[in-house]
């Protein structure tokens, strides 16, 4: 985590952060942007595709399946 993304964290943990009015999300817009999040920050061009990229591989021992 950068400087920056660490600075934020430790404020978001104090309650130091404040929402912006008009930029709170709910129900589809909320779903949109959380797809449209997760589609920018692994490069995936699919929801399952991201998905499999943010899982990672499985633990040690976990159940068998490709790699």
């Amino acid at each position: 985590m950068n400087d920056r993304h660490e600075e934020l964290a430790n404020r978001a943990e104090r309650g130091e952060l404040r929402i912006k009015p008009g930029t709170i999300r709910r129900d589809e817009p909320a779903r949109q942007a959380g797809r449209e999040a997760a589609l920018e920050v692994t490069g995936a061009s699919t929801l399952a595709e991201a998905t499999r990229i943010a899982l990672g591989r499985p633990p040690v021992g976990g159940a068998a399946g490709p790699s």
